[in-house]
């Protein structure tokens, strides 16, 4: 991993994700509700945070919370998840156990195990360490901390008449800018490549030893 003083980036392959991504749902019918990870590069401490936001067409039981906390592979000491619907009403917080990730790092995954019986309609997450939180640019993470909401349905539960209520933690943050007339594709290569003039847009190598890097400009 490579850390710059305004904007770091952890390169986690399809593979070492999905290891980050394992946790056992609580039974056999569980499936993922919502889960907005992705594989590409993770964002810096001084990235944007917001909370993510999910709906269900229709009432479901939810068994597990999970958050990621990569933390420049120092992960976190496990805290609290909860949801909050659009009526206002909290669930939570609930108190979650730390799993390991990417080479055995601690506590990167957080996993909440929980017996929630929830309407239909959208919910937000919230997590005790937002600081921490893993996140990027990229769909459907759109800067929204990672989150994976897992149970399943009821039987007999209909979707929602309609269109289904928008997100409670308003817009979506906005798409990074264009890159600096000086650097056109903001690319870098080499264990000494530096760009102090990207520090207006968030950015100041270096970026990698072999292979270009992207700065996500905001």
């Amino acid at each position: 991993m490579f850390t710059r003083r305004h904007l770091q980036f952890s390169i986690l392959p399809l593979a070492v994700l999905t290891l980050a991504l394992w946790a056992s749902p609580a039974g056999a019918q569980n499936r993922d509700l919502f889960n907005n990870f992705n594989v590409s590069s993770i964002a810096g401490p001084n990235a944007p945070i917001f909370n993510p936001v999910f709906t269900l067409p229709g009432a479901a039981r939810i068994t597990e919370l999970v958050t990621y906390h990569w933390n420049n592979g120092q992960g976190a000491t496990p805290g609290t998840i909860s949801l909050r619907d659009q009526t206002n009403r909290v669930y939570g917080p609930f108190a979650a156990r730390g799993e390991s990730g990417q080479g055995g790092a601690p506590n990167v995954n957080w996993v909440a195990t929980v017996n929630l019986t929830v309407p239909a309609g959208t919910f937000i997450v919230f997590d005790s360490e937002p600081g921490t939180w893993s996140r990027n640019a990229q769909p459907p993470s759109f800067y929204r901390g990672f989150v994976i909401v897992r149970g399943q349905f009821l039987q007999g539960s209909a979707p929602l008449p309609g269109p289904l209520p928008g997100p409670l933690s308003g817009p979506r943050p906005p798409a990074p800018s264009a890159c600096p007339p000086a650097y056109p594709n903001c690319t870098c290569r080499g264990a000494g490549c530096v760009h102090p003039d990207l520090t207006a847009f968030g950015g100041n190598g270096p970026l990698g030893a072999t292979a270009p890097r992207r700065v996500h400009v905001s």
